[in-house]
């Protein structure tokens, strides 16, 4: 997909309140999901191939993310063609690209 993982998570992130998600154990909550992609990069079709809890919404949520991706397309003898991309995100560790926790070892100016 063409964008950051921070851009990714910001997606899932905005998406996700739209969501009933169901109440999950702190240890587990996660989605698998594959992605669909033409010659051009532009996403044909996407599809939950895993979640869990079963119908928790984290999938959907997934799903609503890579709406509108952009994807750069597997290439077959130096031409572009059709491929399939997954995705597998751990909910329990999805944390917020602006906010604390995001990996940096710089200090922000507000320390």
């Amino acid at each position: 997909m063409i964008s950051s993982d921070a851009d990714f998570r910001r997606k899932i992130r905005d998406r996700s309140f739209s969501i009933n998600f169901v109440k999950y154990s702190p240890l587990a909550a996660n989605a698998q999901a594959v992605a669909d992609v033409d010659a051009q990069g532009n996403l044909v079709s996407k599809r939950v191939v895993n979640e869990y809890p079963a119908k928790g919404g984290y999938g959907e949520a997934m799903l609503k993310a890579l709406d509108g991706g952009k994807f750069i397309p597997a290439m077959s003898n130096g031409k572009p063609v059709a491929g399939k991309f997954g995705f597998a995100i751990d909910f329990t560790r999805l944390y917020n690209p602006d906010g604390q926790g995001t990996g940096t070892h710089v200090k922000s100016d507000n320390e």
